[in-house]
């Protein structure tokens, strides 16, 4: 081997040499990528077993040993350390193939973050999703020239809401999808909707939850339930019934979507029932506020509740429920105890 030990770091060449023992362990007759990664992620320690008694490195051990060397002379390093030869392993064909065969895979393929908050408007376009776009045929056009310039490639519509802006873009993807555009264009367009990143920021409610249309979720809310809480069927039939009414506006407006009253002794779902429907309806179950009532037993602990009345002390001081739904209105909220809570903090709820 033409690399000098003093090149490398002491547990390089330590690695190295459990690679050679592991290669004649194994009874191999070169020296390959793969034994020093073997040594580099195995637990263990490779054991010396003779045959065959000497063991020559091949093309691509050696390669990588440069590619090493090559790396950390790139980043100013004095010695070639095991990172550099990590680096340089994930670009060797077979140790990759090897990482692939028992499921690792990069970052760049387990987080894709187009996909995670954009959305292919071409593949609704291929599936008929979006309407056919009228009048908009210079601006299309004109969006294809700017997309198709080599600089200064991004087109910016502005416009009031509703005069088409979205429109322009569904029908740039519907040619793309009849290959009405320039071979150049790429075939790829997402939608990213930067507005509802912002919202789910400040509601909590994931951006995957907002995306998807109320109708599919109401619809499945009651099934959901069943899944979850189970021998209560009456109390999650009429959870779900008020939940409906209430997205469907034909309760008061301005309200909750629903109050309820859940009765019976300990172990039998009432708590559940609350996380259940705070994950289906917010898609996590720290969207479901815990109060505990026992905490309330004296009529004047309601002003820690909902917040001191004016000309009291501590009324620049928002209560402990009022300050909750300032702070996260889209939220289930479970009184929990309510039995050991004041009457009069009964009146108020």
């Amino acid at each position: 081997m033409s690399h000098s030990p003093e090149e490398f770091t002491d547990q390089t060449n330590k690695a190295i040499g459990e690679a050679l023992e592991y290669t004649q362990e194994q009874k191999h007759i070169e020296l390959v990528p793969l034994h020093l990664a073997h040594v580099l992620i195995a637990d263990g320690h490779g054991q010396q077993n003779p045959p065959p008694s000497k063991i020559y490195p091949n093309s691509s051990f050696i390669n990588v040993l440069k590619q090493a060397k090559k790396l950390s002379k790139q980043q100013k390093d004095s010695h070639t350390a095991i990172g550099h030869i990590l680096t340089v392993l994930h670009e060797d064909s077979d140790t990759t193939s090897a990482f692939g065969s028992v499921g690792l895979t990069t970052a760049e393929q387990t987080y894709q973050a187009l996909e995670k908050y954009g959305h292919n408007l071409i593949a609704d376009a291929e599936a008929g999703k979006l309407d056919p776009v009228i009048g908009r045929d210079q601006e299309i056009r004109r969006c294809i020239q700017v997309l198709s310039r080599r600089t200064k490639n991004n087109p910016v519509l502005i416009g009031e809401p509703g005069v088409g802006k979205t429109a322009i873009v569904e029908g740039l993807a519907r040619r793309i999808v009849h290959q009405d555009v320039p071979d150049t264009l790429p075939r790829r367009l997402i939608a990213l909707d930067l507005g509802a990143l912002v919202v789910s920021r400040w509601t909590g409610i994931p951006v995957s939850k907002l995306s998807q249309t109320e109708r599919e979720r109401l619809l499945k809310l009651s099934d959901h339930l069943h899944e979850n809480v189970i021998g209560q069927d009456d109390a999650v039939d009429s959870v779900a019934e008020a939940v409906l009414r209430s997205r469907a506006r034909l309760s008061r407006q301005n309200q909750p979507n629903g109050s309820f009253l859940c009765l019976g002794p300990a172990g039998v779902g009432k708590t559940e029932l609350a996380k259940t429907l705070a994950l289906e309806l917010f898609d996590s179950t720290e969207s479901m506020i815990r109060i505990d009532m026992s905490e309330y037993t004296e009529s004047h602990s309601i002003a820690r509740l909902i917040g001191a009345l004016p000309d009291y002390v501590g009324f620049e001081q928002d209560g402990q429920l009022t300050e909750t739904v300032r702070r996260q209105p889209y939220a289930v909220i479970l009184f929990d105890e309510v039995e050991n809570g004041h009457p009069q903090i009964w009146s108020t709820l």
